[in-house]
């Protein structure tokens, strides 16, 4: 599994860190491997690259890395309300809560 993070020191305990955000790819053989570290003018560049390569998608190709952050930080906040909406949906028994809870969904 390959991740890649971003994170700085916690104002109050300099000791720890926060993480920003987290790019990942799931499990898979090490033999089908396709990722690599491609030698960069910086090591910054290095870690673009990389992260370009675990996010995978065809979208990001030309994007910087803080947009690539910026989109998946929109996708995973989307993707958080989507699930508690249908949650709530799910464990609504008013009708007419539904339909609202439905129209919400559907405006996602």
């Amino acid at each position: 599994m390959y991740s890649a993070a971003q994170k700085h020191p916690n104002p109050t305990a300099t000791d720890n860190a926060v993480v920003d955000w987290r790019l990942s790819f799931d499990w898979h053989l090490a033999s089908k491997s396709t990722f690599q570290l491609n030698l960069k003018k910086s090591i910054d560049d290095v870690f673009a690259d990389f992260c370009l390569q675990i996010a995978g998608k065809q979208v990001f190709q030309n994007k910087s890395l803080q947009e690539i952050i910026s989109i998946e930080q929109k996708r995973k906040k989307l993707n958080t309300e989507i699930n508690k909406l249908k949650s709530e949906i799910k464990s609504c028994k008013q009708f007419n809560k539904k339909v609202e809870l439905n129209g919400m969904l559907n405006n996602k």
